[in-house]
């Protein structure tokens, strides 16, 4: 279990953490523990014996050691020449998990076979067995997601695990030790190669952490510093000045057109809290919530993204829809950022979700949330479905898509912003900036051609990866 929810942070940077990703995972390593059980099966039928078992035990701790050398080369490979998301979950957990989880599923028949010795007995030893099995995996679960994923890096959990049983398969059969120790003595200087291999050529990393919920990179590109998150660009800024990097965001200024009175705001996703912070520059006497998952990329944040205290910014670490379902507060604004590998978690696109964004808001309250996506065709559909969503809640909805308000079929940002005012806005402003966001106004057709998200129907993934095999096929 260990392996597999490690796994996911292994695939994450190059392929996303989607519905696609893990079925791959869970898929790939169910199939290869069958397929292990079947020769685990056979063997221990034609002679099982300790030597085999232990055996086993070792190769399975080679290929975990392999993958920890060897995922960043296999996944920039598969990345590269692979464009079909499905398609390359399903090959890279393959090739990354499937020969480990082969051997592995062949322990448990071994085990079977080596300590039946008494027919009349069998089912409640092989019980007993499963039963053990059942509550290793347990601990495993809870040990990778608690403990081991958010304090070490990847491959250091993945070369402990092959160490680990490398040593139960000494216990198993002693006379093994030279060949352990052999293997002990590779892994460990695979490990500093891998090292040598992958990270060297990083000069520019500042920063690499596991949390609870993401893989981040802190990175300095030139004369930007980035944050990446699962292996999607999120946060950008420079160290010397607090401008806005990402084009997108500067439509988040929205706020004060469409509600010049605004006292407050909420925006869902933090990152590296670059608008947050020109937010509390450009509206010192305003107050902003922010609500951000998870409270590690908060902390990189301070470190890195020079986030400071700040009397009119409040830091809710809580997942995005369970706090607009308890909140109390009305906002004047809800400003929405939480992309991942070009798709935004479901659970925060559904009409319902919209539904709760519309009662927590004043009543000159709007929404601005960014989408990346174009408007028509296949890679419009998730766009076309967030807006059809909107529309049903919010009397007036607007699109500004941010490089080209003409091209209907560019992958880009698009700004959509819902008014809860039922009266027509002004499109137009004495202030240039403004002027410039405004003028991006989508103007042309919208077809309406793709059912409503909601909770119990909301493909968003499926969508997003449409837009995810069109980028890579340019």
């Amino acid at each position: 279990m260990i392996f597999e929810i490690v796994g996911s942070r292994i695939l994450a940077p190059y392929l996303g953490t989607s519905i696609y990703v893990w079925s791959a995972i869970i898929g790939v390593i169910l199939g290869s523990l069958s397929l292990g059980n079947i020769l685990g099966g056979y063997y221990a039928d034609k002679r099982a014996n300790p030597t085999r078992l232990s055996l086993a035990i070792i190769l399975s701790s080679i290929f975990i050691a392999a993958t920890a050398v060897t995922n960043n080369l296999i996944l920039t490979k598969i990345q590269a020449e692979i464009p079909n998301l499905k398609i390359g979950a399903v090959i890279s957990s393959i090739i990354l998990f499937g020969p480990a989880n082969i051997f592995l599923g062949m322990v448990f028949p071994l085990c079977s076979k080596l300590i039946i010795n008494n027919l009349d007995h069998s089912g409640t030893t092989v019980g007993r067995l499963s039963a053990l099995s059942t509550i290793g995996g347990i601990i495993g679960t809870f040990s990778a997601s608690f403990l081991l994923i958010p304090t070490f890096e990847t491959n250091t959990i993945l070369f402990v695990i092959s160490l680990i049983l490398l040593i139960n398969s000494f216990m198993i059969n002693n006379y093994r030790l030279l060949v352990s120790l052999i293997i002990i003595f590779v892994i460990i200087t695979s490990s500093q190669s891998s090292k040598l291999i992958f990270n060297n050529s990083n000069k520019d990393i500042l920063c690499k952490a596991n949390t609870a919920y993401n893989q981040v990179t802190i990175q300095q590109n030139n004369e930007i510093i980035e944050m990446i998150i699962n292996g999607f660009k999120n946060s950008a800024m420079f160290p010397d000045k607090s401008d806005l990097i990402y084009e997108y965001t500067k439509y988040y200024h929205l706020i004060k057109h469409f509600n010049p009175q605004f006292e407050n705001a909420l925006m869902l996703g933090g990152g590296g809290y670059s608008y947050p912070k020109d937010y509390l520059i450009k509206y010192p006497d305003k107050k902003i919530d922010v609500v951000e998952i998870d409270p590690k990329i908060t902390k990189l944040a301070r470190k890195y993204f020079q986030l400071k205290e700040n009397p009119n910014l409040n830091i809710i670490h809580q997942d995005a829809r369970t706090y607009l379902n308890t909140n109390q507060n009305k906002y004047d604004a809800i400003l929405v950022d939480a992309f991942d590998y070009y798709s935004i978690p479901f659970q925060l696109t559904t009409k319902e979700f919209v539904k709760k964004e519309y009662e927590n808001l004043s009543k000159n309250g709007l929404v601005i949330l960014n989408i990346a996506s174009s408007i028509n065709g296949k890679t419009g559909k998730f766009l076309r479905a967030e807006y059809k969503t909107y529309q049903e809640i919010f009397p007036q909805v607007y699109l500004f898509p941010v490089k080209d308000n003409n091209d209907g079929n560019l992958i880009q940002n698009i700004i959509l912003v819902a008014l809860k005012n039922p009266n027509l806005p002004q499109l137009t402003s004495n202030n240039p900036e403004i002027s410039q966001l405004l003028d991006n106004l989508w103007q042309k057709e919208i077809k309406l051609d793709v059912p409503t998200l909601t909770d119990n129907f909301a493909p968003v993934t499926h969508y997003a990866n449409e837009v995810v095999l069109q980028l890579k096929n340019k």
